[in-house]
């Protein structure tokens, strides 16, 4: 395996061609082919020691997108950890042949005040937000900038599914739904889906149902919510996000996508006499953020299971749950 490895990364070659003027060959001694399958997981590799470089805080990676997460007590204590961590970053970049690109750092502080770094040349200062793959997370994780962000890209296909509409058939145009306009609102929502107040969910609700009326030519608005659903043969919103988060629930408490947070939801799970072919989850904190909200999130989720899951492999509960919801989708 690592001959056929290292014989997939050597003897590469590259030139640069702009219009008809190309330059000269040029040999790549270093670096992953961009597009590759196993490109993220060889710089994952050579990059694997970054979480020893930036302890004791917590580094997540894919690729070349790395986010390190610094807490403190105090502001000031804060900036100081910041910036040394960037420095420690920086240089065991450097041992590595890569330097870190300034321009496109950014910084968010999860609380009311705003921070500068000052690195060499270069004037760090913290934003609103920050997107990180995929998703934009604010100040205060009310997951509104990425609701926004999400409408968008909604509005964005509006015209293009005018067009559409008038030359598929509604299967095609079901299936068109499902992959462009339901992907872009459920990516991710396992993570966010459920922090949503009314009124952001309501305004996901409300662009969803917008896009479903432009493939119904609805624009008198003669059908009501539950009608379009039927027909459009698609789901709420509600049970799109609530069956996203089941099924990366299940996945985590199954250790099917080890994490760390697999363990924080089985440390607060106990077996319910009454129920023994399913768990139960316990949290007294009252924590808005972070892990100790995990399990709570877990015990909301899992009581709406309405049916025996804990034996089943990830095929059987997704048809478990898709048949839950039946009476629905048709």
């Amino acid at each position: 395996m690592i001959n056929l490895i290292a014989e997939y990364i050597s003897d590469r070659y590259g030139f640069v061609q702009i219009e008809n003027f190309r330059s000269c060959v040029k040999k790549i001694r270093a670096g992953c082919i961009q597009g590759s399958i196993i490109g993220p997981l060889l710089f994952n590799i050579y990059t694997n020691q970054l979480q020893e470089t930036v302890a004791p805080f917590k580094a997540i990676s894919y690729a070349d997108d790395a986010y390190i997460i610094v807490t403190a007590d105090s502001v000031n204590s804060l900036r100081e950890e910041v910036s040394h961590t960037l420095q420690k970053h920086f240089e065991w970049l450097k041992t590595l042949g890569m330097e870190c690109n300034l321009s496109k750092t950014e910084l968010i502080t999860f609380f009311d005040d705003e921070i500068e770094l000052n690195l060499g040349n270069s004037t760090i200062k913290s934003k609103k937000n920050l997107k990180a793959l995929g998703l934009t997370l604010d100040k205060k994780l009310s997951w509104s900038d990425h609701v926004e962000n999400v409408i968008k890209g909604c509005r964005a296909l509006t015209f293009g599914l005018r067009y559409v509409r008038n030359n598929v058939e509604p299967e095609v145009m079901q299936s068109i739904i499902r992959s462009q306009v339901i992907s872009r609102i459920s990516y991710r929502a396992a993570i966010w889906s459920h922090r949503l107040n009314y009124q952001l969910r309501a305004r996901i609700r409300s662009a969803y149902f917008k896009i479903l009326r432009i493939m119904t030519r609805d624009f008198e608005f003669k059908l009501n919510r539950g009608a379009l659903l039927l027909k459009t043969n698609q789901e709420d919103i509600d049970t799109i996000f609530f069956k996203r988060t089941s099924v990366a629930l299940f996945r985590m408490i199954n250790s099917i996508q080890p994490s760390e947070l697999s363990t924080t939801i089985l440390s607060k799970s106990y077996y319910n006499v009454r129920t023994p072919n399913r768990l139960s989850f316990f949290d007294a904190s009252r924590t808005k953020f972070g892990k100790a909200s995990l399990s709570n999130v877990a015990r909301s989720i899992v009581k709406d299971w309405n049916f025996d899951w804990l034996s089943l492999s990830p095929f059987q509960f997704k048809k478990a749950l898709a048949e839950q919801f039946k009476p629905l989708s048709n």
